[in-house]
């Protein structure tokens, strides 16, 4: 199948990309703790089932095996909303954009270098909302609405002017907030 990416399938690639690139850190007894828990699971175990297992081979072209592995990184690195945490120096907020009327609203401000990120549709009220890791501190931002029209959040406690002749909403991000 091949085809044209639209505008948030590039955006959700860039970010996975993006996701991918990051170094990954990890605990200093990590590799450890995987060895002893498959030295563990190893020992027990169905020999009929080894025995099934055992003659199963697969073949894969690499290049079906690369985007195998990148469809499993994503689902594993691209937090779910629920799962979010707050690193040293950040904060989850949580922002919510009141158009039922919309087809798609995001989000786009200082804390995502002004690209837009996809808010979830409320099915029962209609309104968008969104959890998202940001750097603590003052961020400006703006809700996109249906990909062209930018419109600061009603919502917001306070608003900075933009150098455009219009205002961005403020949000005042507070380490650990939640």
């Amino acid at each position: 199948m091949t085809g044209r990416l639209d505008s948030s399938d590039r955006r959700l690639l860039v970010r996975a990309v993006r996701l991918l690139r990051e170094p990954v850190a990890v605990a200093p007894d990590f590799e450890a703790r995987v060895l002893a828990r498959i030295r563990a699971e190893g020992r027990g175990g169905s020999t009929a089932l080894r025995w099934l297992l055992a003659p199963l081979t697969l073949r894969v072209k690499p290049v079906w095996g690369l985007a195998a592995a990148a469809a499993v990184a994503i689902v594993l690195l691209v937090p779910r909303q629920s799962e979010l945490t707050a690193g040293p120096g950040e904060a989850v907020v949580t922002l919510v954009a009141p158009f039922p009327a919309a087809e798609r609203v995001e989000v786009a401000g200082s804390f995502t270098s002004w690209e837009p990120v996809a808010l979830e549709r409320d099915p029962d009220t209609g309104v968008f909302q969104g959890r998202l890791v940001v750097p603590a501190g003052i961020h400006e931002y703006m809700f996109v609405v249906d990909g062209d029209r930018w419109v600061a959040d009603p919502l917001s406690d306070s608003y900075a002017d933009d150098g455009f002749g219009r205002l961005n909403s403020v949000l005042v991000a507070r380490v650990g907030e939640t």
